[in-house]
C-alpha cells in the first residue's frame, strides 16, 4: 500500500513540475513578447524623432536659404546704380532717377510752365545759407527764362513740417502760411514744384516735380549743376546778374 501512495505522489509532483515549467515558459514568452513590443515602440519612437528632426532641419535650411535670397535681393536693389527705378541717368556726375520720365521729358515739362514753386527745406531757428543760395539760383535762372518762381520755404522742427513761408511770386513779400495751406500747394498735381532737400546726392524726377538732394554744404553746387542741365543759358544769366549787382564781369 505504501508503494502505491509513493508512486501516486511522484506522479503528482512530476505533473506539477511540468506545469510549473510550462507556466515559466509562457511567462518567458510573454516577457519576450513585451520586450519585443517595447523595443519596437522605442524603435518607432526613435524613427518618429528622426523624422521630426529631419523636418525641423529641412524647415531651418529652407528659412535660412530664404533669408539669404531676400538679403541678396535687398542688396542688389539698393546697391544697383538705378536704386530700383525704371530710369537712371548720370549727367555731370549727378545721378537722375525716375519711374516715369527721362531727364529730357522732365526738363521740357518744367520749361513749359509759367509758374514754378521752389521749395527748400529749412530748420526752425537755423536758416541755412546753402539752401537759401540754392533757392536764389533757381529764382534768378527761372526769371531769366520768363518763368515766374514762387518761394515756398518749408520750415521743420524735429523733422516735422510746422509752417511755410511764401512770397506768392512777389520778391518783396514774405508770408507765413499754415501746414495745411502749404501741403495744399505741394500736393496739387497741377503745380510744378522743385524741392531742395538734404540727403544723398541725386535728382528724383516725377510728374510736375523735381527733387534735388545733396549735403547741405554742396547744395548750391549740385542745384546749379542741375539748373544748367535744364537751362543751357543759366551761367550767362547768372553772370549778367552778378555784373549788375556786384560789377563782376
Amino acid at each position: 500500500m505504501q508503494k502505491k501512495k509513493t508512486s501516486k505522489n511522484t506522479k503528482k509532483k512530476t505533473a506539477l513540475i511540468k506545469k510549473v515549467k510550462e507556466v515559466k515558459v509562457e511567462v518567458k514568452k510573454e516577457e519576450a513578447k513585451k520586450e519585443s513590443n517595447l523595443e519596437e515602440k522605442i524603435s518607432t519612437s526613435k524613427n518618429i524623432e528622426k523624422e521630426n528632426l529631419k523636418k525641423t532641419d529641412f524647415k531651418l535650411i529652407f528659412l535660412v536659404a530664404l533669408a539669404i535670397v531676400l538679403l541678396g535681393v535687398v542688396y542688389i536693389y539698393f546697391s544697383s546704380p538705378n536704386g530700383g527705378y525704371t530710369y537712371f541717368f548720370n549727367r555731370g556726375g549727378i545721378n537722375y532717377y525716375s519711374n516715369i520720365l527721362t531727364p529730357n521729358e522732365s526738363f521740357t515739362q518744367l520749361k513749359q510752365q509759367s509758374v514754378v514753386y521752389v521749395s527748400p527745406i529749412l530748420e526752425e531757428n537755423k536758416a541755412s545759407p546753402y539752401f537759401t543760395n540754392s533757392l536764389n539760383l533757381w529764382q534768378i535762372v527761372l526769371i531769366g527764362n520768363k518763368i515766374n518762381p514762387i518761394q515756398l520755404i518749408r520750415v521743420t522742427e524735429n523733422n516735422e513740417l510746422i509752417y511755410c513761408y511764401t512770397n506768392f511770386g512777389n520778391v518783396t513779400d514774405s508770408n507765413q502760411i499754415s501746414v495745411q495751406n502749404c501741403k495744399a500747394v505741394l500736393n496739387n498735381n497741377e503745380n510744378f514744384v522743385v524741392y531742395i532737400e538734404e540727403g544723398n546726392k541725386g535728382v528724383l524726377l516725377e510728374n510736375n516735380k523735381i527733387t534735388v538732394s545733396s549735403k547741405e554744404t554742396e547744395s548750391g553746387q549740385v542745384n546749379f549743376a542741375v539748373i544748367k542741365e535744364i537751362f543751357p543759358n543759366a551761367q550767362e544769366i547768372l553772370d549778367i546778374v552778378n555784373q549788375k549787382i556786384y560789377g563782376i564781369s
